[in-house]
């Protein structure tokens, strides 16, 4: 699995991979994507490949990343060269795209303004 992040204080790109297996979620590494000009299916191709070689072709079933559209295209064009892994975008970035679209909807959003107005005085009142 992986998640791609942006840290809000100096804009430094971070890529986590996780394992997971019969133990649990494992920690496997952090790649600083930062300094990369063009993160496109290509780059993530060769970032995911290069991550299949160091924990072994052998014991990965599945790939797990976003749903964006370079990783989407990175994601199939791993699987022509593996042919017995499989890559599926997180059904939590989905569903998360997903409300995201319903939060913008006018009778959503004034629900949704009005609930965090009711939120903030709750957490700055005791």
């Amino acid at each position: 699995m992986c998640d791609g992040w942006t840290n809000s204080l100096n804009q430094m790109h971070i890529i986590n991979f996780l394992v997971y297996c019969s133990k649990g979620t494992i920690f496997w590494k952090s790649v600083d994507v930062s300094s990369v000009r063009s993160r496109d299916a290509e780059f993530y191709y060769s970032l995911l490949d290069s991550v299949v070689e160091e924990i072994g072709e052998n014991y990965i079933v599945q790939i797990v990343t976003d749903n964006e559209a370079a990783m989407k295209a990175a994601g199939k064009k791993l699987m022509l060269k593996r042919e017995h892994l499989y890559w599926t975008s997180c059904v939590a970035h989905c569903l998360d795209l997903c409300l995201e679209d319903i939060g913008k909807r006018p009778s959503v959003a004034k629900v949704l303004d009005e609930a965090k107005k009711v939120t903030c005085f709750i957490y700055n009142h005791t």
